[in-house]
C-alpha cells in the first residue's frame, strides 16, 4: 500500500471518527428522555371523596405529600493484610403523609375511570342518567364531575391552621387542618392535587422543591425549577394553603435514627400546602391518541437506552483514539497496527449501527403525540415531543456517519484490491517477455560458453562468426582429404587443427 493512500485513508477516518466522537457526547447531553407523567398522574389520581382527618385511614387511601429519600452512611472498614475500605449503606427512607400527625385519608376513584364512565362531561352539558348531581368544576379544561344523588361530593377546600369560617368548613385541632364541609358554598373547584412543597410548585409533577439539611441526606436540595412553559419555571394555577415547619414534619414522619440526626440542624424553615384542580383531557381526544402505560414505557425505555449507547460509544471511541496515538511512529504511521485499528472500528460501528438501528426503530414505533389538554399542558406535551424529535434527529445523523465509515472503508479496501490485481497482471504479462528473452539469452551464454572452455591447443579464441567459418573451412578441408584418400588408400589424412600432423604412416 502506498505512502500517500494510506494517509490520505487515515485523514478520512480520523475527521469521521472525531465528528462521531465530539458528536456523540454533545447529544447525550442534549437530548431528554420524554417526560409525559403528567398525563398518567392525572389517569390515576382520584378526587377526595369521603375525605377526613384521621390517625388510621382503614381501608381508604391516604395522601403521599413527599418521599423523603433517607440517608447514607459511609464506614471505613480496615483489614491486617488488605488495608482499609469503606462501605456505604442507605437508611430510613420515608414517606411524608402525616401532617401534625394525622394522615389525610379518602375513597380513590381514579379521574380516568371517572371520565370513561361518562361522569366528567363538558362545562354546559347535562349530567348523565344515573349520576345526575353535578359536583362542580373539576380539571384544568372546565369540565364538571358528576355523582349519583346521594352521594357526598369530592373535597373543594383545605389548608392549615385556624378556618375564618367556621359555617362552611370543619376543623381538626389536633392536626391544625381545616377542610370544607357539605355546606360549602364557595368555589366549588375540586381538589385535584394535594402537595407539600418549598415554594410555587413546578409544572413538572416530579419536581419537587425541597430542602437538604445534612450531608448525609441522599437528595439533594432543590429550591428552582426547571421545566419552562410560557416564560415561566412556577406554576401558578398552585394555591399556597398554609405552611408546616420542617421539624414539625420530621418529627411525626422520619424513623428515631434520622430524626436525632436532622432535629439539631433545622431551624424555623417551612414548606407550605398547595392545591390545585386537575389536569384536563379531553375524552374524544384521549382516545384517538390510543395512548398507554405500556406504550409509554417502551418509548422511554428505547430513549434511555439510545442515550446510554452514545454515551457507551463516546467512550469507547475516546479510549480506542487515546490508545490510537501509539500507532503513530516518528516515521509515520504503523500500517499493520493502523490496519487493525481501522478493523476494530469497522466492528465496533457495526455493532453500534444494529443497536442504533434498533432504538431508532422502536422510538418511531412508540413515539406518541398527545395535545388533548389545557394551553399550557399541551405546551408541556409539545417540548416533550421535541425531545423524542432530537433525539430520533440526532441519532439518525450519528448513525448516518457510522456508515459514512464503513462505506470509506469498504471503498478503501476494494480500490486496495483491484490496484493490487492491476499489479499481478502487469507483473505477469512483463514476466512471459522476460521469459522468452531470458531463454535466448541463456541459449547464447550457453554457446558463447562452450567455446570460451574448449581447449586452447594453441589456437586463439575467436569470436562465434569467425570460429564458425574456421569450421566450415575444415570441412571442406576433410571432404578434400577424403577423395584424395579414395584415390590413394595408402595414405591418411587428418584434419590439421595444431602443428603440421603426420602424413606417413611410419609416423603413425
Amino acid at each position: 500500500m502506498s505512502d500517500f493512500f494510506l494517509k490520505f485513508n487515515f485523514s478520512i477516518n480520523f475527521i469521521i471518527v472525531a465528528i462521531i466522537l465530539i458528536f456523540n457526547f454533545v447529544s447525550y447531553f442534549r437530548i431528554k428522555v420524554s417526560n409525559l407523567d403528567i398525563v398518567f398522574y392525572t389517569y390515576e389520581s382520584s378526587p377526595l371523596f369521603d375525605f377526613d382527618v384521621n390517625n388510621d385511614c382503614g381501608k381508604n387511601s391516604h395522601i403521599i405529600f413527599h418521599v423523603w429519600e433517607g440517608r447514607q452512611e459511609t464506614r471505613t472498614i480496615s483489614y491486617d493484610k488488605h488495608g482499609d475500605t469503606t462501605s456505604t449503606t442507605y437508611h430510613d427512607k420515608t414517606n411524608i403523609d402525616k401532617i401534625n400527625g394525622k394522615f389525610f385519608c379518602f375513597k380513590n376513584i381514579s379521574y380516568k375511570e371517572l371520565l370513561y364512565k361518562g361522569q366528567i362531561i363538558k362545562n354546559g352539558e347535562d349530567c348523565p342518567g344515573g349520576y345526575e348531581k353535578n359536583c362542580g368544576i373539576i380539571d384544568t379544561i372546565g369540565q364538571n364531575l358528576c355523582i349519583k344523588t346521594n352521594e357526598r361530593c369530592p373535597l373543594y377546600d383545605i389548608g392549615i391552621g385556624v378556618p375564618k369560617d367556621i359555617i362552611n368548613y370543619h376543623y381538626n385541632d389536633e392536626a391544625n387542618i381545616y377542610y370544607n364541609n357539605d355546606n360549602y358554598n364557595g368555589n366549588k373547584a375540586i381538589i385535584g392535587t394535594l402537595i407539600l412543597n418549598d415554594g410555587q410548585p413546578c409544572y413538572d409533577i416530579k419536581e419537587k422543591l425541597w430542602r437538604k439539611f445534612d450531608s448525609c441526606e441522599i437528595a439533594d436540595s432543590h429550591l428552582k425549577c426547571k421545566l419552562e412553559v410560557f416564560g415561566k419555571l412556577n406554576d401558578d394555577r398552585y394555591e399556597n394553603k398554609g405552611s408546616i415547619t420542617y421539624k414539625k414534619l420530621y418529627e411525626d414522619n422520619l424513623p428515631i435514627s434520622s430524626k436525632t440526626l436532622l432535629l439539631d440542624k433545622i431551624k424555623d424553615e417551612t414548606v407550605s400546602l398547595y392545591k390545585r384542580i386537575f389536569i384536563g383531557i379531553d375524552k374524544e381526544c384521549d382516545e384517538n391518541s390510543k395512548i398507554s402505560k405500556d406504550k409509554y414505557d417502551k418509548l422511554k425505555k428505547n430513549q434511555s437506552s439510545e442515550k446510554k449507547s452514545l454515551l457507551a460509544e463516546a467512550i469507547i471511541i475516546l479510549l480506542f483514539v487515546v490508545i490510537g496515538l501509539f500507532f503513530i511512529t516518528p516515521k509515520g504511521l504503523n500500517e499493520e497496527k493502523y490496519l487493525f485499528a481501522v478493523f476494530f472500528l469497522f466492528l465496533l460501528f457495526l455493532i453500534f449501527i444494529i443497536c442504533h438501528s434498533v432504538f431508532l426503530g422502536k422510538i418511531i414505533h412508540f413515539r406518541i403525540f398527545y395535545n388533548c389538554s389545557d394551553s399550557i399542558t399541551n405546551e408541556m406535551f409539545k417540548k416533550e415531543n421535541k425531545n423524542t424529535k432530537n433525539i430520533i434527529i440526532f441519532s439518525s445523523i450519528n448513525l448516518g456517519f457510522e456508515v459514512l465509515f464503513l462505506f470509506v472503508n469498504i471503498l478503501f479496501v476494494l480500490f486496495d484490491t483491484i490496484k493490487h490485481c492491476d499489479c499481478l497482471k502487469k507483473s505477469y504479462y512483463s514476466g512471459n517477455h522476460d521469459s522468452d528473452t531470458n531463454k535466448s539469452n541463456v541459449n547464447k551464454n550457453n554457446s558463447n560458453v562452450y567455446f570460451k572452455n574448449k581447449p586452447n591447443n594453441g589456437i586463439q579464441e575467436k569470436p562465434v562468426g569467425e570460429v564458425n567459418n574456421d569450421i566450415r573451412s575444415q570441412e571442406n578441408q576433410l571432404n578434400q582429404t577424403t577423395n584424395n584418400n579414395n584415390q590413394n588408400t595408402d595414405v591418411e589424412v587428418f584434419p590439421q587443427t595444431g602443428p603440421a600432423a603426420p602424413t606417413s604412416k611410419e609416423n603413425i
